[in-house]
This record gives C-alpha cells, sequence and structure tokens, in this order.
C-alpha cells in the first residue's frame, strides 16, 4: 500500500467514526429495561440524574431480575443510594429473595409516602458523589 492509499484510508475512516453509530457503552438510566441483562446490569448504576421517586422502585423492581448480576447491581446501587440492605442475597433463594424484596418494598412505601425533608437517606450526600 503505497502513501497516498494510507493517507486516504485514515481520513475516510476518521470522517466516518462520528456518524457510523458505534455504541460503546450504556448512557441512560432508562436502559434498565433493556432486553440484555449486560445493559440492564450497567444501566442500574446510571441512576444520579433521575429522582428517587423514579430510579428507587425501578430498582426494586430489578431485584426480582432473571439475571443475578442485574439484581447484584441494583442492589448495590439501591444499598448506596439509600444505605439500607434488607438482607438481599442476589444470589440466594427465589423465597429469601422474595422476602428480602417485600421488605424493600415495605420500607419504600413508607418512604414515598413521608414528607420529602424525610426522605434523606443516611450516607446519601449527593454534593459530595464524584
Amino acid at each position: 500500500m503505497d502513501r497516498r492509499h494510507c493517507w486516504i484510508v485514515l481520513i475516510v475512516g476518521l470522517s466516518i467514526a462520528p456518524i457510523a453509530g458505534c455504541r460503546t457503552g450504556v448512557r441512560d438510566f432508562a436502559e434498565l429495561n433493556d432486553p440484555a441483562p449486560f445493559v440492564r446490569a450497567r444501566a442500574a448504576g446510571l441512576d444520579e440524574s433521575v429522582g428517587d421517586a423514579q430510579a428507587i422502585p425501578a430498582l426494586i423492581a430489578h431485584l426480582e431480575d432473571s439475571d443475578p448480576v442485574v439484581r447484584l447491581s441494583s442492589h448495590e446501587t439501591l444499598r448506596q443510594r439509600t444505605g439500607q440492605d434488607f438482607g438481599f442475597v442476589p444470589y440466594g433463594t427465589p423465597e429469601d429473595r422474595a422476602a428480602a424484596v417485600a421488605r424493600w418494598r415495605s420500607w419504600w412505601a413508607t418512604q414515598s409516602n413521608a414528607p420529602s425533608d424525610r426522605r434523606r437517606f443516611p450516607g446519601t450526600d449527593r454534593s459530595s458523589r464524584p
């Protein structure tokens, strides 16, 4: 290949790259509903811009996901966001997971009915997050 041909290939490649539609990663919390488990697991951690009223119920629902990695990611995000745990084990038995999910739902029902000034969870000062 001569130099001129190399330059043409390089220029064409660089000019096409931005419009090629390549996607390098999950970018949105809404992808929590994607059919691919990897995408759902990655999306669980992207809730920073989504308010508690939307993010927490969605994350609790995904504690029942069929994929254990999605359950793990959702649980870790819930723990970081709320400071709560409720004994959920992503790889636990379906019965144990169901009991922990019921505890999460019960807790969220009391939080979502609370005045907004009481909804600050311990250890979740978002101003100090990176």
